[in-house]
């Protein structure tokens, strides 16, 4: 369906597909990683984020109902976010953060002793690792989110 069709739906005809069902998928990870800026307004300190994009590849350890409810998952997109605070008094949760990715680059087989992060970034794309989904609840919505990925 074309967008200039879908302009004749109404609000209550719109409604939210099922989120990926809680479990361990199969991920590609399939373009390189996105880097940006955000300004907290909760914490007003500026983070800078790094976003992988992934696809499912299959579906390793879930529900056969919700599976069966939710349809087809090869292909469902999936984002896994680093933040890292830029301010000074934040260098340890930095490092902490760091060490996660570093841990992530190596579930990859992207990162190893003796390269460079930017070496074992522009390794990541095409890679595969499989990856825990569970559900986060933010007010009224609820998203997609990566618990844990580890090696296969």
């Amino acid at each position: 369906m074309r967008f200039s069709e879908m302009l004749d739906r109404k609000a209550e005809e719109i409604q939210r597909p099922p989120l990926l069902p809680v479990g361990i998928y199969r991920v590609q990870w399939t373009q390189p990683a996105e880097q940006d800026s955000i300004d907290s307004s909760k914490t007003g300190k500026t983070y800078d984020r790094l976003t992988f994009v992934g696809q499912v590849v299959e579906a390793v350890e879930v529900d056969e109902n919700e599976l069966a409810e939710f349809g087809n998952v090869q292909g469902t997109r999936v984002r896994h976010n680093y933040l890292f605070s830029t301010a000074e008094e934040d260098a340890n949760a930095t490092e902490l953060r760091l060490t996660f990715l570093k841990e992530f680059l190596m579930d990859l087989g992207a990162f190893e002793d003796g390269m460079t992060l930017s070496e074992g970034l522009g390794n990541a794309v095409g890679t595969t690792c499989l990856v825990e989904i569970g559900h986060r609840i933010d007010g009224d919505s609820t998203y997609v989110d990566i618990k844990r990925t580890f090696a296969e």
